[in-house]
């Protein structure tokens, strides 16, 4: 029922006359107004039930940008998990989430590697159907003295893995810049970030002829900006000691598999800390051609 009805409900017999009804009627709408102004300011905190112009503002409020072209459907899901997002910051899983969700739609695999060779990894498509705490655990058979058997737990076991898995390299298999920087052998907190086929277009390779303008990024057929708002969800969900070194794009989703052996020929090699090298008086690439490198 409307405040005017409420009104007319509730008038004396001699206010509802013609003289009376103008003047309880624009007392009665402007009720009506102060009431669905309350339950808008009301509806704006929740992402399942706001508009379409207040996501944005929740977003900048949880600090979950929304991703280019991202459907409503998809940025409400990820604004309903923002404790979920931020409990996990500072964390392989958090940090991984965070840039797999926004790389939209493709929801690539997505890993981190450092210099000791541990990887941690994202299976493509989790973030989209999963929590943060349904990607680590498997459902399994409960232990003695639980009786629920869809409990989930932390898999122990390398196989079956959850889709947030981790990998230690055992000899390391990622050398990164030993020969162009080797004082950084010792720089335990650097660790890298690597996007497998995304939904971003990449450009031809850097030998032939590159597009750049304002809309474009250099090599990557996505607007700058996507790439800085990518940026500094890095920095936001690294943890305060780590400093990431670079954003790997890669063409494939088998490309930097985390079970490559040392001299793998699509791994660096120790000179992909400068991106040419001098060879017999010639200046030749040090990296892949095929990759696209974003500095944080």
């Amino acid at each position: 029922m409307s405040m005017r009805a409420i009104v007319r409900a509730y008038a004396p017999w001699f206010a509802l006359g013609p003289n009376g009804a103008r003047f309880l009627e624009p007392i009665g709408r402007s009720f009506d107004r102060v009431l669905q102004a309350a339950v808008d300011a009301v509806r704006l905190r929740y992402p399942s039930v706001c508009p379409d112009d207040a996501l944005s503002i929740i977003g900048r409020d949880r600090r979950l940008p929304r991703a280019p072209g991202e459907s409503r459907e998809a940025y409400v899901r990820r604004l309903l998990l923002w404790l979920d997002y931020w409990a996990l910051a500072g964390l392989p899983l958090g940090l991984l989430y965070a840039i797999q969700s926004y790389v939209f739609p493709g929801y690539p695999s997505v890993s981190t590697i450092d210099r000791g060779g541990r990887w941690f990894t994202l299976d493509a498509g989790t973030s989209a159907t999963l929590t943060p705490y349904e990607a680590a655990t498997l459902p399994c058979a409960p232990p003695p003295g639980f009786a629920a058997a869809t409990s989930r737990y932390v898999p122990i076991q390398t196989m079956p893995r959850p889709p947030f898995w981790f990998r230690q390299a055992n000899p390391n298999n990622w050398d990164y810049d030993s020969n162009t920087h080797p004082e950084r052998s010792e720089s335990w907190q650097d660790y890298w970030i690597i996007i497998r086929q995304p939904s971003y277009e990449l450009q031809t390779t850097y030998e032939s002829e590159l597009t750049y303008d304002s809309s474009t990024c250099w090599g990557l057929d996505v607007n700058p900006g996507t790439m800085s708002v990518l940026r500094e969800l890095v920095r936001l969900f690294s943890s305060a000691h780590a400093e990431c070194r670079g954003i790997l794009i890669a063409p494939s989703a088998t490309d930097f598999d985390p079970y490559a052996l040392i001299g793998d020929p699509g791994f660096p090699d120790g000179w992909w800390g400068d991106d040419v090298r001098l060879v017999g008086g010639a200046w030749v690439a040090t990296r892949r051609e095929d990759v696209r490198y974003v500095e944080v």
